[in-house]
């Protein structure tokens, strides 16, 4: 058994930045968690990353892991042209692998399977079954928990969430029914129409914007760096908001996708295809077609009941809205040393949480309550 004061769950970005702040400031601590588990295993490798550069750091007070200087330094020749664009997958992940290489600490690479309070302190209990109490715990366990699937899509075997399309990357000769209006959905029929027979079906036609809201880069780094002001915004005035944030789009080079040969497009809904599954595949009696895979990249919904691995008499003493946790100024919940980060909280404390500069206000704020 383990004793610390601060236990980190996640070793996302958010995990990340904030054990390094903590290192930083010679606070204790101990993170578990898959490092970038989801750049790392739930991207398309051949595809870039959506955010941009800016918004795309790991985040240290110092500048440590500038990401500009890591580009230029490794990619000399076309620095400044991959710096304007948006960043290939594979660089991203070096650049990831670097941060990993160069950390100060350790972190367990598993993943904390029950999370309870009692006498006052909090006990994790890790995979392998190792304990570690703290005083204080920092849920930054990211978006795999939330992953949505429509209820019609429920219950088959050859239906998957789009967190595993990359799993589906070397497939050949297929017939692949992909589902879903975003970007993962997009990424996915491109990169696997190569070689399959793709069907793209989402409920409208796709939104193309250079960024959720198509504004200026400046001007949306600017305001993603304003966020922490949101939290101080009337309620309602917030949600009107956060909708222009969190607006399904696609990023206007994935609209030649829409022409591939090999891609069927189709809107509608999940819930009219009346699937049956058979021991060839999966049938839709809409479509008239079976399919061997179904992706539902059909993206997240934020509840605290997803996080299972919590104990739900802890959960239970959880004040939310509307399944999101409430949270003060210093991402604390109701429940006292019981911290929320990521993107849980953007309803709360403004659309910079859904991106990885949302690190940038857990860290600074937190590094400090913590320390």
């Amino acid at each position: 058994m383990k004793q610390t004061k601060v236990m980190i769950i996640g070793a996302g970005p958010y995990g990340i930045s904030l054990a390094y702040d903590l290192w930083d400031r010679g606070v204790p601590f101990e993170i578990a968690g898959k490092p970038f588990d989801l750049w790392m295993n739930h991207t398309m490798p051949s595809m870039a990353i959506r955010s941009d550069r800016h918004t795309s750091e790991i985040y240290t007070r110092r500048g440590v892991f500038d990401l500009t200087a890591y580009i230029r330094k490794v990619r000399p020749d076309d620095a400044e042209q991959v710096i304007k664009d948006r960043l290939p997958s594979d660089l991203f992940r070096d650049y990831l692998r670097h941060v990993l290489k160069t950390l100060p600490f350790s972190i367990e690479n598993q993943k904390v399977e029950t999370l309870k309070k009692e006498n006052g302190y909090y006990i994790s209990r890790l995979e392998d079954g190792s304990i570690i109490h703290s005083e204080e715990v920092v849920l930054a366990s990211g978006i795999e928990p939330h992953k949505q699937v429509p209820a019609a899509l429920e219950g088959y075997t050859r239906v998957q969430h789009g967190w595993e399309t990359a799993s589906y990357s070397g497939s050949n000769g297929k017939k692949l029914l992909v589902i879903g209006g975003g970007q993962s959905a997009a990424e996915a029929v491109d990169e696997l129409s190569d070689h399959n027979e793709v069907t793209w079906m989402m409920k409208r036609t796709p939104t193309f914007y250079s960024e959720p809201i198509n504004l200026p880069k400046p001007i949306f780094k600017l305001i993603l760096l304003l966020s922490p002001y949101f939290y101080f915004l009337p309620s309602r005035l917030k949600k009107q908001l956060g909708r222009q944030f969190v607006e399904t789009t696609i990023t206007p080079d994935m609209q030649p996708v829409m022409e591939k040969e090999n891609v069927t497009m189709i809107c509608a809904d999940a819930e009219e295809l009346k699937l049956e599954e058979r021991s060839s595949g999966v049938y839709s009696h809409l479509l008239r077609q079976e399919f061997d895979q179904i992706i539902a990249a059909t993206g997240y919904t934020y509840d605290v009941d997803h996080l299972r691995f919590v104990d739900p008499f802890l959960r239970g003493q959880i004040k939310t809205e509307g399944g999101i946790p409430e949270i003060n100024f210093d991402f604390e919940s109701s429940v006292s040393g019981l911290y929320f980060a990521g993107g849980i909280t953007e309803p709360f404390y403004g659309p910079a949480q859904r991106f990885m500069m949302g690190s940038r206000h857990v860290t600074s704020r937190l590094g400090s309550v913590l320390s």
